[in-house]
C-alpha cells in the first residue's frame, strides 16, 4: 500500500491516535492475510519494536515503520525492485540483487486476485523465496557507493 495514511475517526475501527503514529502518512506498506519473509528480515524488523508505540494496523506498522527502521533497509518500493510480491511470479534464477543478494523478500497474496489458493501454493512461494538466485549479468547488480 502507498500514500495512505492514519485515519483520525474516533469512532473508526482503524483509528490510529497522533499518539501512537503522529505522521500524515505511513511508510509504504504490505496489506493481507499471509505474506513470507526470510528470517533474517524478520529478526531485523522485531529488533525495532521496542522504538515505537505498537497500535492497531500491524501491516502499517510491521511491514512498513519498522522495516523502515531497519539500516540497512529491509524493504523498498522503487524503481521496480520490488522486495515485496503481490500477484507476480517470482522468477527463482532470475531474481534482481543487490551485493549478491536477491532483493525480493516477501511474497503476499492480494485481493482482487487471491495467489495463494491451497498448502501447495503457500510451500511453493516459500521454496522460491528460499531458492532465489540473482540475474547472471553483473551489470544487472545494484553498486553501493562506499564514499
Amino acid at each position: 500500500m502507498a500514500g495512505t495514511g492514519p485515519i483520525r475517526e474516533v469512532n473508526s475501527k482503524w483509528y490510529v491516535s497522533e499518539k501512537h503514529f503522529p505522521g500524515k502518512l505511513y511508510p509504504d506498506y504490505i496489506q493481507g492475510g499471509t505474506y513470507f519473509g526470510t528470517a533474517q528480515a524478520v529478526r531485523a524488523v522485531m529488533a525495532q519494536t521496542s522504538e515505537v508505540t505498537a497500535f492497531n494496523i500491524e501491516d502499517a506498522l510491521y511491514t512498513g515503520i519498522l522495516a523502515e527502521r531497519v539500516k540497512p533497509p529491509v524493504a523498498r518500493f522503487q524503481s521496480g525492485r520490488a522486495h515485496f510480491r503481490a500477484d507476480q511470479k517470482i522468477v527463482p534464477q532470475n531474481e534482481q540483487c543487490e551485493k549478491g543478494v536477491p532483493f525480493i523478500f516477501a511474497a503476499y497474496s492480494g485481493l482482487l486476485t487471491p495467489r495463494f489458493k491451497s498448502v501447495e501454493d503457500y510451500k511453493r512461494a516459500y521454496k522460491q523465496i528460499h531458492t532465489a538466485k540473482c540475474k547472471s549479468s553483473a551489470a544487472n547488480e545494484t553498486k553501493t557507493d562506499t564514499n
